[in-house]
């Protein structure tokens, strides 16, 4: 081919890939497009809000320092999209719709938005508001222009980019037109006043009716209304105008600013962002015949107040109701009407907002609920009906958004004309069980955070468990169940007409096909159907099977009788059942609510170095419905081959190393449901050939965290008529009677063991929670940096020695004085035979040493102060346990932490110190003796012990004093050096021993 030729076809080549482009450029952008192309919006599209997620890599803006301190929002990821919802495959079977989105809306155009509302335009137009939800980000710009994430403010600093938009601020509104996908600032919320600081807008509602729309603003507390052109025409005040009208207090505005140039601003605490008082916060709103309808954070509470024919406020102000909080205000973010008047509420979680973006609401307790009236205008009813929003814990998984759409046929397309027909919230995690993971896994994957969509013909009860419910995803990972809060609000395209009078009318002027059903009435058959419904708990589950004896609906087992047992019936055996006529209403028994923790691990760093080491935090989270009370135990995976335990926080927990990993355990904890706890740890790598530290966590429910689950059996059994005897989470004999008895009631295999199945046979479908192991063991992984590792190879210690400072120290020459050091504990302890420390000579004694008079009890000096009220109350369990027993140890020496089996037995004697038979003369310390006691603590008879003074209550271990309450405690006494260097006390630093005092930072070693 010649060369004139070869150059045509290249010509040709290029043609070809230009109208390519073009061709991709139409297809993908609808503002290119043809007139005739379907807008973005139109029936069956679903608009959601939610995080637009990180990015490590910001163009070369960013330093070289790994960590979350490089780690900003993407501007390129989406804060609102917009999904095809109008087919699923099939009936609802919780399958997902896995379409990409058709329109995604970068944070770096809109920053970060929460509310949405939908004109009623052909092709309706969304609008979103600015929002704090998802955290409010700041960086510190240098002289050159690079930026540097920072946690709290200083001077000069800015908002992340990504956070509200080009062009963007606190208070933006922004327009995204229906059929192009345009982004427009639709207005800015206080341009006219005081503007908003940063804690952003709550919501936005549109009136059909007036062609205006309602926005509720975070700063300032107030509702403001704007034309459809984004016009502000006024404002309303709840917190002075709402109040009065209800003859309460006002709450006016406070002023108080979010400021980022002042020190006092926390990127990691929502009260420094400047909210008004939550007496006079608005966050969720919807317009509904004549009336503005809105939620007050305080309560939270729902109100109204009218609007008039020309679409202002009127004086007429109402408080419609309060929704119960359990057990938290929990906000409401969202509002929604249905065509017959019913108002349904979406909750959130409280603000969080992690430094590593994790977590920006409390997640596990939000609900959706639907409101109904007593009539067409009567009373709201007291009890809504909840839904069940994804299959974890409680199914109180919301996120805080709620919308109404077109309902399904039974192939699964969208029936416009069926108005109202699907419920659509939004949530996290909604796809991930531990009983239902094999079913699950069939329609897609578990860890789903975006929207959930169900028959709004369900009630509260049949959507338990979610099953008849689609599902869709939001950010496209699936990899982090503990994220929470990523998640906005939604908003579903129906193009129906207007309930004014009363009257549901789809797009096409048709009727619905399914009629609005009538307020139920006192002869409502649906009473009649509920009233023969069997025994339930408060969780929907059947509480237990009937007897042959019994019918179906028979009530709930009485308590049992006090009375002696009649012949053939065991003491323990449980209570006979009424056989009473069934009652007008289904019976519930309260069992005590289960907790269910989980656990997730964060890696502090991308990569660890030299000068930051290797920091993990692990959280554990109680996702139940109930309080959980008890000991923490974490096993740390850790190889120790690679990397070693050389911090730890809070100084509450104690971490020793095992065999081949690391165990740290907390005596005693209380996770309130929705709360967490966090245990910080810091690993430093040993020279070695690893590129990657892997930390696999997991709660270790063996090294005493079952007290708790006991706990908890012991409680449901005594509700269900049983007798465990106290609730004292000691499986003792009377517990296993009554398990057994339980067990046998209900035709269950084993004695009297608590596992599983048993706690499976009591929630139902709520499950086992810890005990399936889901959410129980979570890992991160780190890069290693090959050079410059600062700590040699850890050494083997034998059985006779602990490796502390990075060295081998034998136990003797650690503890000294005869006693033996427990690695459980951390500690030195006398042996059994001489368990008194004698503080004077420096020594163990036994208890009938002539010596005895200058002792200290128990060892004060080793023993965290915190752990006085444990012992105390040990000590109290088992005198109780043994009062009829002969008195063969000094009632007032600290015995060994070794629990009894149960309240009602006695220790067994090797549980107790050496019993040794005292004579007249030595008795043990009476109310008036003194005993020397170390440091400058003092002898406290009436605890009868060593206590510190009021003004320094805390006994530091270390140090060997007393020291006050804002001294922070020193760090544990295991601290690696690099190189042969030696840790220094008296310095708090790594330096050269004394035979080769010089440092040779080119070889890392000391000469």
């Amino acid at each position: 081919m010649s060369a004139p030729d070869r150059a045509g076809v290249g010509w040709l080549h290029q043609l070809i890939r230009t109208a390519c482009f073009f061709l991709a450029i139409s297809l993908s952008f609808p503002s290119l497009a043809q007139d005739g192309r379907a807008p973005l919006t139109s029936a069956g599209t679903l608009a959601i809000t939610g995080f637009s997620g990180t990015s490590a890599e910001r163009g070369g803006f960013l330093s070289d320092a790994p960590g979350l301190d490089e780690t900003m929002i993407d501007l390129n990821g989406g804060s609102l999209k917009v999904f095809d919802i109008s087919a699923a495959q099939g009936k609802p079977d919780a399958q997902m719709f896995d379409r990409p989105p058709l329109l995604s809306i970068s944070a770096r155009d809109i920053g970060q938005v929460f509310g949405l509302a939908l004109d009623d335009a052909e092709a309706p137009n969304i609008y979103a508001t600015a929002t704090s939800a998802f955290g409010l980000q700041i960086v510190h710009p240098d002289k050159g222009g690079k930026i540097a994430r920072i946690k709290t403010g200083e001077p000069g600093a800015i908002w992340m980019p990504g956070q509200f938009g080009q062009g963007g601020g606190p208070g933006s509104v922004w327009r995204i037109d229906g059929r192009t996908g345009q982004v427009t600032l639709f207005t800015t919320i206080g341009q006219s006043d005081r503007g908003n600081s940063g804690p952003g807008l709550g919501n936005i509602s549109f009136d059909k009716t007036h062609q205006q729309f309602f926005v509720s603003d975070l700063d300032t507390g107030l509702i403001h209304r704007l034309d459809i052109s984004g016009k502000d025409l006024g404002s309303f005040d709840h917190g002075t105008k709402g109040r009065e009208a209800a003859r309460l207090a006002p709450v006016v505005d406070d002023s108080v600013a979010a400021d980022i140039a002042a020190a006092t601003f926390d990127a990691e605490d929502p009260d420094s962002w400047g909210f008004t008082a939550p007496g006079r916060r608005v966050w969720g709103l919807t317009y509904h015949q004549k009336r503005l309808y809105y939620a007050v954070w305080e309560g939270p509470q729902v109100w109204s107040v009218g609007i008039d024919e020309n679409g202002d406020f009127t004086q007429d102000i109402r408080h419609e109701f309060d929704v119960k909080s359990t057990p938290k205000t929990y906000p409401i973010s969202d509002l929604a009407f249905d065509g017959e008047g019913r108002l349904y509420v979406a909750q959130r979680g409280e603000i969080r907002s992690r430094y590593d973006y994790g977590t920006f609401a409390l997640p596990r307790k939000s609900q959706v609920l639907r409101f109904s009236r007593d009539g067409a205008e009567g009373p709201w009813r007291t009890e809504p009906e909840a839904f069940a929003i994804g299959f974890p814990a409680t199914h109180q998984n919301a996120a805080g958004g709620i919308s109404l759409g077109y309902g399904y046929d039974d192939q699964g397309k969208l029936n416009t004309k069926e108005c109202w027909g699907t419920i659509w919230a939004t949530g996290d995690s909604l796809r991930q069980s531990g009983s239902e993971q094999e079913r699950l896994a069939k329609n897609g994957p578990a860890v789903v955070h975006g929207a959930q969509g169900f028959s709004a013909s369900l009630e509260g009860n049949e959507s338990v468990p979610p099953f008849k419910s689609y599902f869709l995803d939001f950010d496209g990972r699936f990899d982090d169940p503990n994220r929470a809060g990523h998640v906005g609000d939604v908003a579903a395209v129906q193009l129906c007409g207007s309930t004014e009078d009363g009257l549901v009318v789809s797009d096409n002027g048709e009727s619905p096909e399914t009629p609005a059903a009538p307020v139920s009435g006192p002869t409502d058959p649906e009473a009649s159907r509920r009233a023969s419904a069997p025994l339930v708990d408060q969780y929907g589950n059947p509480v237990g099977k009937p007897t042959t004896q019994e019918p179906a609906q028979s009530a709930a087992p009485a308590v049992a009788s006090k009375a002696e047992p009649s012949p053939g019936q065991t003491p323990n055996a449980p209570p006979q059942r009424a056989l009473t006529s069934p009652p007008p209403t289904p019976r519930s028994v309260e069992l005590a609510p289960p907790f269910d923790l989980s656990l997730s691990v964060r890696a502090g760093l991308e990569r660890c170095a030299s000068e930051f080491g290797c920091p993990f935090s692990i959280i554990i989270a109680n996702n139940g419905p109930g309080p959980y009370r008890g000991p923490l135990a974490i096993a740390e995976e850790v190889d120790t081959a690679v990397a070693t335990l050389a911090d730890w926080s809070p100084r509450k927990w104690s971490c020793n190393r095992r065999e081949t990993t690391f165990l740290c355990t907390h005596p005693e904890i209380t996770i309130e449901p929705g709360g967490m706890v966090t245990l910080r740890l810091e690993f430093v790598p040993w020279r070695v050939p690893a590129r990657l530290l892997q930390n696999c966590a997991r709660l270790a429910w063996e090294d005493g965290m079952f007290h708790g689950r006991t706990t908890l059996v012991q409680q449901n059994l005594t509700m269900l008529g049983y007798e465990p005897g106290a609730a004292d989470g000691l499986d003792g004999s009377r517990t296993q009677q009554a398990v057994g008895a339980y067990r046998a009631d209900r035709k269950m295999s084993g004695t009297g063991s608590i596992g599983p199945d048993l706690l499976k046979e009591m929630y139902g479908r709520w499950g086992t929670g810890d005990l399936n192991g889901a959410g129980d063991r979570d890992c991160a992984s780190v890069d290693l940096r090959r050079q410059n590792r600062n700590v040699s190879v850890a050494p083997r210690c034998d059985e006779t020695s602990v490796l502390i400072k990075g060295r081998c120290v034998s136990q003797q020459a650690l503890c000294g004085g005869g006693r033996n050091f427990q690695a459980a504990g951390n500690l030195c302890s006398c042996p059994s035979q001489s368990p008194l420390w004698d503080v004077r000579n420096g020594q163990c004694i036994s208890y009938e040493s002539p010596k005895r008079t200058s002792i200290a009890i128990g060892e004060p000096a080793e023993t965290d102060p915190a752990d006085a009220t444990d012992l105390r109350r040990e000590d109290d369990a088992a005198d109780q346990a043994g009062k009829d027993a002969p008195q063969t140890t000094p009632r007032n020496v600290a015995r060994p932490r070794v629990a009894p089996t149960s309240k009602d037995e006695v220790l067994p004697a090797e549980n107790h110190p050496a019993e040794v038979t005292l004579p007249d003369t030595a008795v043990a310390p009476g109310d008036g003796e003194q005993i020397p006691c170390p440091g400058d603590q003092g002898w406290n008879v009436t605890a009868k012990q060593c206590t510190c003074p009021q003004d320094k209550p805390i006994w530091d271990k270390t140090l060997t004093r007393c020291v006050s309450a804002g001294v922070e405690p020193p760090k544990p006494q295991i601290q690696v050096c690099s190189g042969n260097r030696v840790w220094s006390d008296e310095k708090t630093t790594c330096v050269c021993p004394p035979d080769k005092p010089s440092w040779n930072a080119a070889d890392q070693s000391c000469s």
